[in-house]
C-alpha cells in the first residue's frame, strides 16, 4: 500500500511539474524534504500554519483554507506556484540574497541550509539529472 501511495504521490509530483514547467524531481524532493509525503500533515506556524505534503504557508490558519489545502492537486498547485514564481523572480534579478542560495529559495524564505538540504534529496530523487536550475 505504501508503495502504491509513493507511486501515486511521484506520479502527481512529475504532472505537476510539467504543468507548472519546473525541473523534473523538483516538486518531489520539496515534499520529501517537507512533509516526507505525507499528505495530511498540518503543522503550526508562526502566524498561521502549513499543510499539506508540500507544506505550503496559511497565514492565520484557517480551516477552510487548510482543508482545501489538503487536497493532494491543490496542494501540490499551489507548492509548484511558489516554486515557479521563485525561479521566475530569480530569473529576473540574479543577485537578490535568496537567489545566489538557490532559485528556489523564496519557498521557506532564503534559507540556506533549507536549499542544501532539497538539493540533496533532489540528487537522491533523480541522480543522473544535472540539476537545471540549480
Amino acid at each position: 500500500m505504501a508503495y502504491l501511495l509513493s507511486f501515486f504521490l511521484a506520479l502527481e509530483c512529475w504532472a505537476t511539474e510539467v504543468r507548472w514547467g519546473l525541473d523534473p524531481g523538483i516538486l518531489m524532493a520539496v515534499v520529501s524534504h517537507e512533509s516526507s509525503g505525507r499528505q495530511r500533515l498540518i503543522t503550526q506556524e508562526r502566524g498561521g500554519c502549513s499543510a499539506g505534503a508540500a507544506q505550503v504557508y496559511v497565514p492565520g490558519c484557517t480551516r477552510k483554507q487548510v482543508m482545501r489545502l489538503l487536497d493532494l492537486r491543490t496542494n501540490l498547485d499551489a507548492g509548484a506556484k511558489v516554486l515557479s514564481r521563485s525561479r521566475d523572480k530569480c530569473k529576473r534579478n540574479p543577485k537578490l540574497k535568496a537567489c545566489r542560495r538557490c532559485v528556489w529559495a523564496f519557498y521557506n524564505a532564503g534559507s540556506g541550509s533549507w536549499c542544501r538540504n532539497v538539493e540533496r534529496k533532489w540528487k537522491e530523487l533523480l541522480p543522473e539529472w544535472p540539476g537545471g536550475d540549480v
